[in-house]
Order: structure tokens, then C-alpha cells, then sequence
């Protein structure tokens, strides 16, 4: 959704998680199940010897069946923290009795699993197919063991605390519970609403118990890159937990007090729309004209008279893979701005990014102008649906998807193959100068914005110019990690994050490999305004005030200087508002879950009526205000 960062960020907990990477690239079989999943429906969990940089890599898997009185095929959900997967739905699910496969994405990159439950039910064996950035493809044989998600458990706890990483404070939710199995084994998750993190597994040992005369003391491990590991022990009057939290060389005391409820710690999202819509919904594939691969999303289409053909508004996600709804923390602003058009007459198409959700394809390996290509191929589809006006089809883009609008908007043609542009264009939060430029300046202002001293930002600024710089042309492996190193360094010591050089040497090849990447290098030099000389118009460029991700002072300008004589371009910036749109205090990326509004209605009215001023010129007045919908 936003500009990707160049070096790892610093994530909870303190945990620098590395690239993960992909698997054999194929076209993923459809769904398919046996009569019977039973055997496989539970929580499996284990590592995995060998992964990416020789390390063991922490796998989780549900298997969910389909809900009581409904037919369909199991869920499976993946965990691998080092890989940044976090309970992600896996795709091309196949069960055949004890079998299991199955494809997930990390970071938009595939990988598959394939396992058949031992003849005890105990063990899922198998193979987990992978390949790091810029290595050969590596599969790994795994034996992971049948666990308990906590909260199913019953007689399960939950407590709550905080701990201080990086100058913020960060809520936890820790629920754990007596597994039951052999060996009295215990289960337990951690819920990180503020990034995400929800119902995670821990690995759990009690290390002393109130059977043996002494408190139940329990040692919790999160394994994301660099081990986090709880040491708590339960106060007996209160309790309450206490005891140390420690990764790597850092530690600290934490405390956590008794919750009474266990249910997962999720965010309310009012504005996300539930159905009944008062409009028709469809979900739609199609394949991307140029590469081949298909995708999937979905249409909405308001209310109309028959045979009245309506305009479509064809949207395109920011960066890295994003499903449909660019979901993030569980807000999902496009299924809010489809709303709010649809609702106004406009018809809206979304879908999910190449190697996301339900489309095929290899995100990884694509630039951000081969991603385009899919926003085009959507484009050219509405042109052949009976109800879509093809010649009035526009695009709307957010962040990344602003230069894929640009670019886009000029490349349409009509049935005959003649240039019919894209409009008209909607571009939120669009780039105006180079990826470069955009990240080292990203990087002062969110790094201000969290308390850092200028002399910290003045330092790992001029440590990412170099390595930007290094990447640009192309410098050698050998070059490219000492620069790495020495940016991760900085950037640590700027945090207060003591270094564990074992862990920064083993997270390094990663963030090269990324680096030196199709998209990234494409992204380093590509000034998305100089593409507004193709496009015809009419444009509207959105910001907010407090965007520090894709800041207004920076690349408003730009793309205005950029505006050829009769392009109708409109620039607006909302103030208060962060690169979401939402009502922010400071605009930092930190406040996006815990803020609960999706998107502030000042924006939302604004996009949605200036697209009816251009698209539904005469019906400015048909608005039936009970349905939020144009009369038929």
C-alpha cells in the first residue's frame, strides 16, 4: 500500500524478518477437496531445518473446515513469521483424504506445501518448497507436529501488558492454555493489534509449576528472525505475570495482567461495508493481455435503467501484493471507496494484485510497470461487458497504483485497436520524483515523527542515499552488503536496538537480493511525473497533509510542473489527513491500526463527486439521497 522501504525495518518484536521467497513458479491448480478432511483439520506447527540463510524456520498451518451446515473446502492459513507470513489464507488448496497442498504468498512470493498426516494423526509430513531472492530454489522436508490453536482450548487464560520497542509503547495480548497432550504440554498465542499480529502461535514450555511447590513459570518464544522470548512467572495472589522479555542482547522487565476475555483482540472497522448493497456485485477473472497469467477481483455496479450502459472507475493497489481491498490492520479502503462510488452512480472494478488472494501469477519478479500490465488488462475487460460504457472506463490508483493509473491511462485502445485513453484519472497519494528521493526523505520524516534526533535521521539518511545510489548502478554483491550492513547498523544504533551482528550478517543477503530486484531498481530512477505527459485527462491528485510517505510538499510539485498545456489537472491537499486518508495526529505509519476511521468522509465525498462531475455530467441532480444511489 505504501512505497516499500529499502533496508529491513525494525519490527516487532525488535525482530528483523527476512525475505522469503519462492517456490517453483506454476500456473496453481483450482481448489479441489476429498469427501473427507477430518483427519487434517486442526493446528499444525514445527520447523523446518535448512531454510533461508541455514536457519530452522518456524511453520504454522490451519486447517479449518467449512462452517456447520455449509459445503466447501477447508481454509488453510499459513504462519512464518521469519517470512513476514502472519495467519495468510493459502491459495490452490487440494486435500485427497490424509493429503494436503497447498500455495501461499509471501511478500508476494509463492511458495507450496505438501503433507500427509502420519498413520497415528500426530505428525504432518512433507515438503515445503521455497526459493531465497536471487538463490536457487531450495524444498525442504518437514515434520510438523498436530497443536492447539489456545483459545479453542478450554480452560484457556488471557493477560495483557505492553512493552516499549523502538521509543513507543506496544499493547500485547498473551492467552495460553494446558494442551492436554502427552507430556502436559501447554499452547499459547500473542495478539499485536498494531501491527497486525493476531492469534500468532507461541512455542510455550512451563518450566516450574505450582505442582512442584513453585509458581507456574513459563518460557514463550516468538520465533521471528532474531528469537523474542518471554521468561513470566504467575503471581499466585494476583495472577498477574511478570518476568523478562529479551531478543538478542536487549531485554527488558514486562508485566501482564489478567484479562477476562480471550477473544481476539481485532479492531472495529464501521465503515467497512456489509451486505446487503443496495448495488450488484460479481466477481470476475480475467487474463493479463500481455503475460498471460489470471486474475481475479470484483465489480460492483449501482443501480441503472435496462439496457443503460454505466462508467467504471478501474482501481490499482499501492506497493508490495495487496488483495482487492488493499486490507490493511483490517481496514480495507478500496471495498469503502467502491461503496461510496457505486453508491453514486459509478460502476468500480477491483482485484486482487498478481501471486495475491485468489490471482496467479509471480508478484516478486515483477517491475512496477509489468504490474500496470494487469491494471490495463482490467481496463480493456470493462470495455467488453454489456453493462460498462466502454468509452467511458477510468482508472484510479493509490500510491504505486497512481504511477500505474498514469501509465495505464495512455495505453488503452478501443475494439478496433485504436487509442482510446483511460478517464477519467483518480490518483491518491501519487509519487511526483524519483523512488529515490521519495524513500530518503519517507525516511526523515517518519523517523521525526517517532522521536529520533536529527543527527540519527542526518546519519542513516546519508547511509541509504549510498546504498540507493549502489543499487542504481548496479554495484557488486561485495559493495552492496557492507553498504547494507552498514545502513542496518546505523539504523539500529539510531533505535537504541543493541546489534547482534549474527543476526544482521544472516538478514543482509535478503535485503541485497531485494535491492538488486526488478522492481526496486526500476523504482530507484523511475520519476512517475514525466508519465503525465501521455495522459489526456481530466486528473484529480489527492494528498494529505500529513501523508509522510508520499508527502504533498514534495511531489505536488512536481507532477504541477510536470502538466502539459490542456490537461485538466486538479490538486488537492486534505488537511489532517494521513497517506490513508485517515484523520491522523501525526501521520506516522504507526497510527494506521490504531486509528478507526478507513477513510476520512472528506475525502471519500470529494473522490466520489468529483468522478460523477466527469462521469455522469447530466445527472448531478438524480442522486436519491434514502439509497445513496442515481435514480434509474
Amino acid at each position: 500500500m505504501w512505497t516499500r522501504t529499502v533496508c529491513c525495518s525494525i519490527a516487532l518484536v525488535l525482530g528483523m524478518v527476512s525475505s522469503l521467497v519462492t517456490a517453483d513458479d506454476a500456473v496453481t491448480p483450482p481448489t479441489q477437496v476429498s469427501a473427507d478432511a477430518s483427519p487434517l483439520i486442526g493446528r499444525w506447527m514445527g520447523n523446518v531445518a535448512g531454510g533461508p540463510n541455514g536457519r530452522e524456520l518456524f511453520v504454522s498451518l490451519d486447517i479449518v473446515a467449512a462452517p456447520p451446515g455449509q459445503t466447501g473446502v477447508p481454509t488453510v492459513k499459513a504462519t512464518l513469521l521469519q517470512a513476514g507470513v502472519i495467519g495468510q489464507e493459502c491459495s490452490a488448496v487440494r486435500i485427497d483424504g490424509r493429503s494436503v497442498s497447498c500455495t501461499l504468498d509471501a511478500r508476494g512470493v509463492p511458495g507450496t506445501f505438501d503433507g500427509t498426516v502420519s498413520a497415528d494423526g500426530k505428525k504432518l509430513d512433507g515438503l515445503l518448497a521455497l526459493r531465497a531472492p536471487g538463490v536457487e530454489p531450495i524444498k525442504l522436508p518437514f515434520s510438523i507436529d498436530r497443536s492447539s490453536s489456545a483459545r479453542e482450548v478450554g480452560g484457556a487464560r488471557a493477560w495483557t501488558g505492553s512493552i516499549a520497542v523502538a521509543k513507543r509503547s506496544i499493547e500485547l495480548v498473551l492467552v495460553l492454555a494446558d494442551a492436554g497432550v502427552a507430556g502436559g504440554e501447554w499452547c499459547g498465542s500473542i495478539d499485536i493489534p498494531e501491527q497486525g499480529l493476531l492469534d500468532c502461535p507461541l512455542i510455550v514450555k512451563r518450566i516450574a509449576s505450582v505442582v512442584d511447590g513453585q509458581p507456574d513459570q513459563f518460557s514463550l518464544r516468538l520465533p521471528v528472525g532474531q528469537d523474542a522470548v518471554f521468561t513470566l512467572s504467575e503471581d499466585a495472589a494476583t495472577h498477574g505475570l511478570s518476568g523478562e522479555f529479551r531478543q538478542g542482547t536487549f531485554s527488558t522487565p514486562i508485566v501482564f495482567v489478567p484479562s477476562e476475555s480471550i477473544a481476539i483482540a481485532q479492531t472495529e472497522r464501521a465503515q467497512t461495508p456489509k451486505a446487503p448493497f443496495p448495488y450488484e456485485t460479481r466477481d470476475l477473472e480475467f487474463r493479463n493481455l500481455a503475460q498471460g497469467h489470471v486474475l481475479r477481483g470484483t465489480l460492483t455496479i449501482p443501480v441503472h435503467a435496462v439496457g443503460e450502459r454505466v462508467p467504471v472507475l478501474v482501481f490499482s493497489t499501492g506497493s508490495g501484493p495487496q488483495d482487492r481491498d488493499e486490507t490493511l490492520f483490517g481496514h480495507k479502503p478500496f471495498a469503502v471507496l467502491a461503496d461510496a462510488l457505486t453508491r453514486g452512480g459509478i460502476a468500480t472494478f477491483r482485484f486482487d494484485d498478481r501471486g495475491t488472494g485468489a490471482s496467479e501469477g509471480n508478484f516478486a519478479s515483477a517491475t512496477s510497470s509489468a504490474l500496470a500490465t494487469d491494471l490495463d488488462s482490467a481496463t480493456m475487460l470493462m470495455k467488453t461487458l454489456p453493462e460498462i460504457d466502454p468509452v467511458r472506463v477510468g482508472v484510479l490508483g493509490h500510491s504505486e497504483g497512481a504511477t500505474h493509473a498514469m501509465q495505464v491511462a495512455a495505453w488503452q485502445r478501443g475494439a478496433a485497436g485504436e487509442k482510446v485513453p483511460a478517464s477519467p484519472v483518480v490518483l491518491l497519494a501519487p509519487p511526483g520524483v524519483t523512488g529515490r528521493d521519495i524513500l530518503i526523505h519517507q525516511h526523515r520524516l517518519i523517523g521525526a515523527a517517532t522521536g529520533f534526533s536529527a543527527e540519527a535521521l542526518d546519519a542513516t539518511a546519508t547511509a541509504q542515499a549510498s546504498v540507493l545510489d549502489a543499487a542504481a548502478r548496479d554495484a557488486s554483491d561485495a559493495e552492496m552488503t557492507q553498504l547494507v550492513e552498514t545502513l542496518m547498523r546505523t539504523q539500529m544504533v539510531a533505535a537504541g536496538i543493541p546489534v547482534d551482528e549474527a543476526t544482521l550478517r544472516g538478514a543482509v543477503p535478503g535485503v541485497v537480493a531485494e535491492l538488486k530486484g526488478p522492481w526496486m531498481r526500476e523504482f530507484i530512477v523511475l520519476n512517475p511525473a514525466s508519465l503525465l505527459a501521455q495522459v489526456s485527462g481530466p486528473v484529480l491528485a489527492v494528498w494529505g497533509s500529513k501523508d509522510l510517505q508520499v508527502d504533498p510538499e514534495q511531489n505536488r510539485p512536481g507532477l504541477m510542473a510536470a502538466a502539459h498545456e490542456g490537461l485538466a489537472l486538479e490538486t488537492v491537499v486534505l488537511p489532517g489527513l494521513n497517506h490513508l486518508f485517515q484523520p491522523s495526529q501525526t501521520g506516522s505509519p504507526d497510527e494506521y491500526a490504531v486509528i478507526k476511521i478507513t477513510m476520512d468522509p472528506a475525502a471519500l465525498a470529494l473522490i466520489v463527486e468529483w468522478t460523477r462531475s466527469k462521469m455522469l455530467p447530466d445527472a448531478a441532480d438524480k442522486k436519491d439521497p434514502a439509497k445513496g444511489t442515481v435514480a434509474p
